[in-house]
């Protein structure tokens, strides 16, 4: 029975590779009151713990995810049990899936989305994304995006192409 039960882990571990980490900072300001009242001071302590992994399904098919939790000031929360142990503190910023097969690529699901090195555009949300790796690699995007919690207003769709050229 054991050896029945870790043959499973063994492979399962092999195609899930996972990655991560935690950051702990602290910052500090001053402001003057320039009328001679008190000077002000602040000061705090944030965190987040970020962990992301890719589970690899079958030949050119991999999931992949990375979630942000207890990512908080220190002190914040809304929670009887202290800031990061309830609420909202889990965010979700990639949940996709890819398929490749030959020249193309297919992503589907929450991602991030870069055109331009990210200066044309950069947009994290959920869309599918299709690439053509030819001499010159073609990407084709398209995002639904909600409209930030207006209710006036509908979803928005966002496309976007590159056409990219390496050279020296």
């Amino acid at each position: 029975t054991i050896l029945a039960v870790a043959a499973p882990v063994v492979i399962a571990e092999d195609r899930l590779s996972l990655s991560g980490s935690m950051r702990v900072r602290g910052f500090s300001f001053q402001e003057y009151d320039f009328d001679d009242s008190d000077d002000v001071s602040s000061g705090w302590f944030d965190q987040r713990l970020r962990i992301g992994g890719k589970l690899s399904i079958a030949e050119g098919v991999s999931i992949t995810f990375r979630t942000d939790i207890t990512e908080t000031k220190w002190g914040d929360g809304g929670s009887v049990y202290g800031a990061g142990r309830g609420g909202s503190t889990q965010q979700w910023d990639r949940a996709h899936i890819d398929i490749t097969k030959g020249m193309v690529s297919v992503r589907a699901g929450q991602q991030l989305g870069l055109l331009g090195q990210g200066i044309a555009f950069d947009h994290q949300n959920t869309g599918i994304k299709v690439g053509l790796a030819t001499g010159a690699p073609v990407t084709l995007y398209y995002f639904r995006s909600d409209t930030f919690g207006s209710t006036t207003s509908d979803d928005a769709d966002l496309y976007g192409a590159q056409i990219s050229h390496k050279t020296d």
